[in-house]
């Protein structure tokens, strides 16, 4: 009786496998890994100095909310950020990310324009790489999601609008919980049911 409880004990704890983490969560939680980093760095940039406020464009490639994490991740620093509905600010600062990259003629006008709302830079980037891909290490299988941005803050001043005062490729990464893999649940549960089948012979042919 003793072996047979050993091996279902064996079967529930070996078959059972662990919970696997929704992918959008995995996704945040390496998103915060990345953006931390950014905090820090963002806190020790000296051309950022004289920066009081910062209006942050979406995120190109941002197909989650990384762009809304980085808006709370600014949050926890020494800056205002610019939290109005996007209604009012995202075309603008959009438009002002979009010049910076094309070196576009009307880069003064609308960095005249942020300037006359009490904007000083615009952080924005893309997202360079944001999934969750299975991990299978021996016998076991995991999920693990990567966020990496590529983040830049442009100043919008009226001397030289655009000018890079900080720049920084961020990357960030977050593990599910593991569970054991197909295979090894076969062979356990293969185990489990030649145990249990040794101890009914050997009850069978043990004398009443």
């Amino acid at each position: 009786m003793r072996i047979c409880s050993m091996s279902l004990l064996m079967a529930l704890l070996v078959t059972t496998p662990a919970a696997m983490a929704d992918d959008a969560d995995l996704l945040n939680e390496a998103g915060l890994a990345a953006l931390e980093s950014a905090r820090e760095s963002l806190a020790g940039a000296e051309k950022m100095q004289d920066v009081k406020r910062i209006g942050v464009a979406v995120l190109e490639g941002d197909n989650s909310n990384l762009t809304a994490l980085l808006k709370s991740m600014l949050t926890k620093t020494d800056y205002d950020v610019v939290l109005t509905s996007d209604a009012d600010w995202g075309p603008l600062l959009d438009e002002f990310a979009r010049q910076v990259k094309r070196e576009d003629l009307m880069l003064k006008e609308t960095a005249h324009e942020l300037r006359v709302q009490g904007v000083d830079a615009v952080l924005y980037g893309t997202v360079d790489k944001a999934g969750v891909e299975n991990v299978n290490e021996g016998f076991w299988r995991g999920q693990e999601a990567t966020v990496r941005l590529m983040l830049n803050v442009a100043s919008v001043s009226e001397s030289n609008p655009g000018s890079l005062l900080w720049s920084e490729q961020i990357s960030g990464t977050a593990e599910a919980r593991r569970s054991v893999s197909p295979i090894v649940l076969v062979a356990a549960g293969g185990v489990v049911f030649l145990l249990l089948l040794a101890w009914l012979f050997r009850r069978a042919a043990t004398p009443r």
